[in-house]
């Protein structure tokens, strides 16, 4: 985990050092490298590059597994070598359902369940470079929701099968759990890595990282001088980012159980709840768009029973609004001096990052790129969208036929939409009139966290070229 600032405390949390000097690289029991990183961003070659000390060889893999709450997911980061300079040249990815806490008694069968895309990075990584290709497995909100028995027997089962099954090098430390706070740091590191933000010279130029999964959200900004020290927040919640030349101070937090299927199931049970009455088989649902209808199975105070939820007859936009509201509970009591949601300490946005650039992923982009609007937009432009969607057939009129063909299919997709147009604007407290933009990639590169792991996972020593 990183270590958090805090006052007086010898300074750095992550070392991303800029410098020539290699650092060692030590791949389990195979051969060790010496490697030196630096991006190259320029029009015609936005390539990664790495150089080595050492091994001159063709091609080199690392491996990353991201075990979600929703499934798992590998990336297979291939590099090239050209004169002892390493590229990084794409990315293969392969993810499959459900994720490793679905097997939450079940050790052995959430092992197995991985094998697809080790079979598939089996695929990617030639033969004669397998046995030398480390791989990391990181567990995420899933498995952080599950007791500490459940979650070690699947990890040792995890890290049994990769052992005996699979011929690539485990890293030191490759399976385990990340805690929110280091992917919400993570995701920030690759984002603006990705986006040759590090080695700008332009002060405070770095931009803000949103992530929302199905178990948990991340926000991860830099804090402008004067913030570092807040007087009345959590100094928990931030961390130092060091390279060389510049140190970034980050507010960081994971919000667990607030991702987008968390937050449907409490909006399912806020329903219920309000009519007074857990027994109902079949449930009026404001968000659920006229003419449709959804079927879910909840546990309530112990008991499991289905429920169909219907839409209203007209729709019920205001009312579905008021609801996911009351679920961010953005009005718990609140012991600093603002918080974000769910009384969680956050410095007011707007002015703690008032000019920055914001990149939302995943799941944002999942839900807001179908509507066809611009990758860049200000948030009040999901307003409208949110309106037609809610309403039923009788404004899919106005949508592009795409679209329209996965809310046929999706009688949900208007309350995740809303939930994350409140989630930015209300949680997290972004102005309705901020511009932001909804990324999966950035030159090919997936955003999020596993970059960020791959690459400081071997302490790889990052250098930077000029802006």
């Amino acid at each position: 985990m990183l270590h958090k600032f805090v006052e007086n405390a010898f300074f750095i949390s992550i070392l991303v050092t800029a410098t020539l000097t290699y650092a060692e690289t030590v791949f389990s029991s195979k051969p060790s490298l010496c490697w030196n990183y630096c991006k190259k961003c320029n029009d015609d070659n936005s390539a990664l590059t790495l150089t080595t000390a050492a091994t001159q060889t063709l091609e080199e893999y690392i491996l990353v597994i991201d075990a979600g709450s929703r499934g798992s997911r590998i990336h297979v980061y291939r590099f090239t070598v050209c004169n002892g300079i390493y590229r990084l040249e794409d990315e293969d990815f392969d993810e499959l359902k459900p994720g490793l806490s679905y097997y939450n008694t079940r050790p052995i069968e959430a092992a197995k369940s991985l094998d697809p895309l080790l079979e598939f990075a089996i695929e990617k990584v030639p033969q004669e470079l397998q046995d030398r290709t480390p791989i990391v497995v990181k567990a995420t909100a899933g498995l952080r929701s599950l007791n500490k028995k459940e979650s070690d027997a699947i990890l040792d089962a995890v890290r049994s099968r990769l052992k005996n099954e699979y011929p690539f090098s485990i890293a030191k430390d490759g399976v385990g759990i990340l805690s929110g706070e280091d992917e919400a740091v993570y995701g920030w590191i690759t984002a603006n890595y990705l986006l040759c933000r590090l080695n700008s010279k332009k002060p405070h130029n770095t931009v803000a990282a949103f992530d929302l999964g199905g178990t948990s959200t991340e926000i991860a900004f830099e804090l402008r001088p004067g913030d570092e020290r807040p007087r009345n927040g959590d100094k928990n919640q931030i961390t130092k980012v060091a390279t060389k030349e510049d140190v970034f101070t980050l507010y960081e937090n994971s919000y667990s159980s607030f991702g987008h299927e968390e937050a449907r199931i409490k909006i399912y049970e806020k329903i219920l709840k309000d009519k007074g009455n857990l027994n109902l088989e079949m449930v009026e649902h404001p968000c659920i768009p006229p003419g449709q209808k959804k079927k879910v199975s909840l546990t309530i105070d112990g008991d499991t029973q289905d429920y169909t939820f219907v839409g209203p007859h007209s729709s019920e936009y205001k009312i579905c609004k008021l609801i996911i509201e009351s679920v961010l509970q953005k009005d718990s009591n609140c012991q600093y001096d603002n918080c974000g949601f769910n009384g969680l300490w956050q410095p007011k946005f707007d002015q703690a990052f008032p000019n920055g650039d914001i990149y939302l992923s995943h799941e944002f982009h999942d839900r807001i790129h179908p509507l066809g609007i611009s990758s860049s937009f200000k948030l009040k432009k999901l307003h409208p969208y949110e309106k037609l969607i809610c309403s039923g057939k009788a404004g899919w009129n106005k949508l592009n036929d795409k679209l329209v063909e996965m809310l046929k299919d999706d009688p949900e997709y208007c309350m995740v939409l809303m939930y994350i147009s409140l989630l930015l604007e209300r949680g997290y407290e972004i102005p309705k009139n901020r511009q932001v933009t909804v990324a999966k990639r950035v030159f090919g590169i997936e955003l999020g966290w596993p970059l960020a792991v791959a690459l400081l996972s071997f302490q790889l020593a990052v250098e930077f070229p000029p802006e």
